[in-house]
């Protein structure tokens, strides 16, 4: 059970979830590093801890994101108080259908999520809910 499914609060529902992209071309990225610039194992658990500890879901009531696996940072937004969610594709990213996913509040600042996996069904199931609730 992951940080969001934990910590619904009553009558909350999860509608859609995303993870961190671990795809191939970052693994390939890092494996090459390892061999041409001798950095080491380490440099491959950077992406594979970093999609095993961050998760991110639109519930019925707000949006959450946990990233963190030493340190943890923890992003809730009521769905009120979203204006805006961004989705930002390179071509290398779309290729890989990742992308960076940024949410702004009303009256804070942005947070942004990069290398999130399949950002565009994310941004739909959130689109899909706020038009729902305004019809």
């Amino acid at each position: 059970m992951g940080y969001v499914q934990a910590n619904l609060m009553p009558n909350e529902a999860i509608l859609a979830r995303a993870k961190p992209s671990l795809s191939i071309s970052v693994l390939f990225v890092h494996i090459l590093l390892m061999f041409v610039y001798g950095i080491g194992f380490i440099t491959i658990l950077f992406p594979i801890v970093r999609h095993l500890t961050s998760e991110m879901a639109i519930t019925n009531k707000r949006f959450v994101a946990k990233s963190g696996f030493l340190s943890r940072k923890v992003v809730e937004i009521p769905l009120q108080q979203i204006e805006s969610i961004e989705v930002t594709q390179g071509f290398i990213e779309r290729l890989d259908k990742a992308g960076s996913i940024c949410v702004q509040g009303t009256g804070g600042k942005a947070e942004t999520f990069k290398r999130i996996r399949y950002p565009m069904e994310f941004k739909k199931a959130y689109q899909g809910l706020l038009y729902s609730s305004n019809s």
